[in-house]
Order: C-alpha cells, then sequence, then structure tokens
C-alpha cells in the first residue's frame, strides 16, 4: 500500500517491443500507464526520442539511455563519443539552482515591475559559479586514486578502471562521467516574476521556455 520512492523506477519504451498496440510487450505498457496514473511512478524512457535514438545501437543495449529518476540522464559522451554508453558511468556531482528565489528578488511580487535583464544576468552569474563549483569538486575527485575505491574500481564498475593500477590517479576514467547543473520551481519563478505560471498564460509560456533554454545554451558552452 505504499509508493515505492528509491529506487526510482524507469520503464524504457520503444517501437517495436512496446509503444505500438501490435508490440508483443504492449501489455506492460499499459500496466505501467496504470501504476504510474495512480503512484506517479515508474518514470519512463522514450529510446526513440531524437536525443536518445542518435545514440541508439540495434541490439546493444548499454546504448540505451539511463536515467536517474528526475535529474541525471546519462549517455552521450563530449570526452569520447565512442563510449557514449549507460553502464560504467554515472553522475560525478550536481548542483540545484533556486529559481524561485531569483524570481522573488527581481519580480513583480516584490518590486513595482519586472526586471528580467538583472534576472537573467544574476542567473548567469550563478550558473558560472556553479560550473567553477562543480569543476573544483570534480578536480578534487580526479585527485583520489583506485585504492580509495577499491569495490568501485576494483571490481570494473566504473568505466575504463580494470585498465587502472592502484596508485593511478581517477582522471582518466572519471573523464566519462557527468557534472549536472540543475533547477527547481520554474512555476514558482513565474509566478514571482510577472503574476502567473506556464499554465495561466501564453505569456509566462514563452519567458518559462525562454529560462531553460538560457540555461541550456550555457551548459552547452561549458561543455
Amino acid at each position: 500500500g505504499e509508493t515505492p520512492i528509491f529506487p526510482v523506477s524507469i520503464f524504457k519504451v520503444k517501437e517495436g517491443v512496446n509503444y505500438n498496440k501490435e508490440d508483443p510487450n504492449y501489455d506492460l505498457f499499459k500496466l505501467a500507464c496504470k501504476v504510474s496514473a495512480k503512484r506517479l511512478f515508474p518514470n519512463f524512457a522514450f529510446i526513440d526520442a531524437p536525443f536518445n535514438l542518435q545514440y541508439y545501437k540495434e541490439g546493444d543495449f548499454t546504448t540505451e539511455v539511463g536515467y536517474m529518476g528526475c535529474r541525471t540522464r546519462v549517455l552521450g559522451n563530449v570526452v569520447d563519443p565512442n563510449k557514449s554508453v549507460t553502464p560504467g558511468r554515472g553522475n560525478l556531482s550536481f548542483t540545484t539552482i533556486n529559481l524561485p528565489r531569483l524570481g522573488i528578488k527581481h519580480g513583480i511580487i516584490t518590486n513595482e515591475k519586472t526586471d528580467l535583464n538583472g534576472f537573467f544576468e544574476e542567473l548567469g552569474n550563478l550558473m558560472d559559479m556553479v560550473k567553477d563549483q562543480l569543476l573544483e569538486r570534480f578536480e578534487i575527485q580526479c585527485s583520489k586514486k583506485m585504492y580509495n575505491f577499491p569495490f568501485l574500481l576494483g571490481q570494473g564498475v566504473w568505466l575504463d578502471s580494470e585498465k587502472l593500477k592502484p596508485n593511478d590517479r581517477l582522471r582518466k576514467i572519471l573523464k566519462h562521467g557527468t557534472l549536472s547543473i540543475g533547477f527547481i520551481g520554474l512555476a514558482e519563478c513565474l509566478k514571482a516574476l510577472i503574476g502567473k505560471h506556464h499554465g495561466e498564460s501564453d505569456e509566462a509560456q514563452k519567458l518559462g521556455l525562454k529560462i531553460v533554454k538560457f540555461m541550456r545554451e550555457k551548459c552547452d558552452e561549458y561543455c
């Protein structure tokens, strides 16, 4: 009678497998939808989405996207595109940006008018700081050696870790991991900025997309 929260259940969906009525496992997809409608879990991963399908190789399960619930997506690999796989990799560090705080500071909720220029300037500065913080953590992690993580690396759990010697530093394998800048409270941020969230006005919807696009492009720059 309880909803299991962790580990987050992810249901993979793909045409020819379970997505269409004629697919052999369509009944499982319907059951997953029924459970999710009641419990909000499982989450769904669409293998055929363009940003996932570009990595997919028929018959190679390692090229299927892996998600950790709401936060982490592991697949693309800017260090070595030939190792754009899910197994043996993971998210090394993450930091979540509090969007409602910025919305309150620059929005109509506490000011006579909305200051979008000030909002985006501070959001950009905050993202730069988070990027530096994540890279600083990455350097600390890379300074460790294989003997610091005897199971994770000694058992070959992490990609290429079987090539390490006990005194080797970890940069050559941790470079395959990910660093994440997350955000929370977009709807509340919009409400604080202009008085409506994305479900209440087209203006708010467009502004929400603009904020996410701004963050996406900054992350692409950092990569």
